[in-house]
């Protein structure tokens, strides 16, 4: 079923892209590069919204349809499930969880499990293995020197495959494009609208 669903999600994604004008392509695409060069390691962090987008949509803007935001996804569609199991196991059993003695004991319990495993998991994600080029999970980017000096670095240590290199000049190619920059500039007017309000004093 799930091939099908693709191809199905293509075909409607055109239509709409035609009939309503609806750039979900390069919005998607848009999305993929400022995940690849954002500034904070976890995108809920990032202050900056979109302030051209409506605010009830503008946390889901600022993940950028990323593993981050299928993480939480996923980890709010679990928890769901939970409670749903929690819920009819207490109504078919009668439960009573706050007459019974024990909960506020159980309840410091899960506390201080979620407060202990926060350190650990974040200590995990922060872990680097060298030889197999990880450096964490969801790390960022570095940005010293320009792209061209990355990809001719790599490729004297041979630390990637010619394809990768390859799709990385693609993705230069495609930042330095006229297109792109007024992309950029049309999904960025209110961010940078701001920062010229910001930069531009009466001093300068």
């Amino acid at each position: 079923i799930i091939p099908f669903i693709f191809i199905t999600d293509i075909y409607v994604l055109n239509c709409q892209e035609l009939i309503q004008g609806w750039k979900v392509y390069d919005y998607v695409s848009y999305q993929n590069y400022r995940f690849s060069v954002r500034e904070y390691r976890w995108m809920m962090r990032n202050p900056n919204y979109d302030e051209s987008i409506i605010e009830s949509m503008q946390t889901i803007d600022i993940l950028c349809f990323s593993s981050q935001f299928y993480f939480l996804m996923g980890l709010l569609s679990f928890a769901m499930m939970q409670m749903i199991l929690a819920i009819t196991g207490i109504l078919r059993l009668g439960y009573n969880p706050f007459g019974d003695p024990c909960f506020l004991l159980l309840f410091i319990i899960a506390f201080l499990i979620g407060e202990i495993s926060l350190p650990i998991f974040a200590a995990l994600a922060d872990i680097q293995i060298k030889s197999l080029n990880w450096r964490g999970l969801w790390a960022i980017r570095q940005v010293e020197g320009t792209i061209d000096d990355d990809i001719a670095a790599k490729l004297a240590v041979g630390e990637t495959k010619q394809a990768d290199l390859e799709q990385e000049r693609i993705e230069l190619q495609a930042l330095n494009s006229d297109r792109f920059k007024h992309k950029f500039l049309e999904k960025n007017r209110p961010w940078i609208l701001q920062r010229l309000v910001e930069l531009l004093t009466p001093r300068s």
